[in-house]
C-alpha cells in the first residue's frame, strides 16, 4: 500500500508539473498575442482573429485558477490611444490582509511567470501555539525563530510557488513610475547657507541625480533646471516589478487542489502549518494524509506484535513451551499463564 500511495503521489507531482508549464505557455501565448494586437492597434488593424485567440487562452488559464480580467486603455502619445489587457489573480485568499492573491499576471506587453519555489522554511515539530516562548521555525543552530527568512532553509514539500517581475518578451523589467511633479526650489537661510543665491543642493551642472534603493531596486531620480533666477527640481521613482511569493491560499482552481492533493495532511499537520499557513489545514486531507495514517498503523501494528512477543513463549491453552514447542515442567508440573507460582515465576526468568 506505501507503494501503490508513493506511485500516486509521484505521478499528482508529474501532472502539477506538467500543468505548471502549460500555465506558462499560456501566459507567454497571451502575451505574445498583446504584443501584436497592438501593434496592429496603432496601424488601424482591429485583430479580431487574433483577440478572439486570446479569448479562448483566458479560457483555458481561467480552468486552472481564479482571475480578473479587465480592458483598459493605454495612451501611446499624440493623443493615440491602444487597448491594454490586464490580468490578475483572482482575489481567493480568505485573509483579507494579505494582498499577493491580486498579484497582476498580465499587464499588457508584461507578463510574469510561475515557478516552483525549491527550498522552504523548516518548521519545528515541538511548535506550541499556546506557549508564548515557542517559535514556528527552525534556524541553522536549531533555535526556533518566527521569522521565515531566517529559518533553515530545506526541500519545498509544501509546493509553494512564486511569481516572477513583469517582464516583455525580451525580459526586460517593467517599472512603475510616481512623482515627477515639479517644485520650485527654496533659496534663503536654510538652503542657501554661503550666501551666492543658489541653493546648496542645486548641481553646479545642473544634472540629474540617481539614488537607487538596495533592497528594492527602486531609482529615486532628481532633474534640476534653472528659469531666469528661479531654481526647479523634479522628483519621480521608478519602481521595478518584484518577484511575488505567493502565500499557501493565493490560488483557487484546479492547480491548487493539486497543490492541496499534494501537500495536505489533515489531522496530521503541524502547528506551524494550520497557525502559520493555512488555518484550515487540519481539515484538508491529500495523499500525505493517506500516507501518515498508513505509518501509524504500521506502528501501532509493531507495538501490539512487539508487545505480545515479549517475555516466555506460551501456547493456545496458556502452557508456556520452549523453542521446539514443547510444553514446560516444573517438578512435573505443567507451567502455564493461568496460576503462576512465585517459584515458577522465578525459574522462568532464571531458565527461559
Amino acid at each position: 500500500y506505501a507503494s501503490k500511495l508513493e506511485e500516486v503521489y509521484n505521478n499528482a507531482v508529474s501532472n502539477f508539473n506538467q500543468d505548471l508549464e502549460t500555465v506558462n505557455t499560456i501566459l507567454s501565448r497571451i502575451q505574445e498575442l498583446n504584443v501584436t494586437i497592438r501593434k496592429n492597434e496603432i496601424h488601424g488593424d482591429n485583430s479580431l482573429e487574433l483577440k478572439d485567440e486570446r479569448n479562448v487562452l483566458l479560457d483555458q488559464l481561467s480552468e486552472y485558477m481564479k482571475v480578473d480580467i479587465t480592458y483598459t486603455t493605454e495612451d501611446i502619445g499624440a493623443g493615440q490611444t491602444v487597448e491594454k489587457l490586464v490580468v490578475k489573480l483572482g482575489n481567493a485568499n480568505p485573509d483579507d490582509k494579505v494582498s499577493s492573491d491580486e498579484t497582476v499576471l498580465i499587464d499588457g506587453i508584461y507578463a510574469r511567470r510561475f515557478s516552483l519555489d525549491k527550498t522552504m522554511p523548516m518548521e519545528n515539530p515541538e511548535y506550541d501555539p499556546e506557549d508564548a516562548n515557542s517559535l514556528p521555525y527552525l534556524k541553522e543552530d536549531g533555535t526556533g525563530t518566527n521569522d521565515p527568512a531566517e529559518a533553515k532553509q530545506v526541500a519545498n514539500t509544501n509546493f509553494n510557488l512564486s511569481l516572477d517581475a513583469l517582464r516583455d518578451v525580451n525580459g526586460k523589467v517593467m517599472y512603475s513610475i510616481t512623482g515627477g511633479r515639479e517644485v520650485k526650489m527654496a533659496v534663503d537661510t536654510e538652503t542657501d547657507k554661503n550666501g551666492d543665491g543658489v541653493p546648496d543642493d542645486f548641481p553646479a551642472d545642473g544634472k540629474a541625480t540617481t539614488v537607487i534603493d538596495a533592497n528594492t531596486g527602486a531609482q529615486t531620480i532628481t532633474t534640476y533646471r534653472k528659469s531666469g533666477e528661479n531654481y526647479y527640481k523634479t522628483v519621480y521613482t521608478r519602481t521595478p516589478s518584484a518577484v511575488v511569493n505567493l502565500d499557501d491560499n493565493d490560488l483557487y482552481g484546479a492547480l491548487q487542489s493539486q497543490r492541496e492533493f499534494l501537500t495536505e495532511s489533515g489531522e496530521f499537520a503541524s502547528a506551524t502549518t494550520v497557525h502559520k499557513t493555512d488555518e484550515n489545514a487540519a481539515t484538508k486531507r491529500g495523499v500525505q494524509y493517506y500516507q501518515k495514517s498508513l505509518d501509524l498503523l504500521a506502528n501501532q501494528f509493531a507495538k501490539v506484535f512487539n508487545d505480545i512477543n515479549q517475555g516466555c513463549v506460551y501456547n493456545e491453552k496458556g502452557e508456556y513451551v520452549d523453542k521446539d514447542g514443547n510444553v514446560l515442567n516444573l517438578n512435573g508440573e505443567t507451567v502455564s499463564k493461568n496460576g503462576l507460582t512465585d517459584a515458577q515465576k522465578t525459574w522462568l526468568n532464571d531458565n527461559n
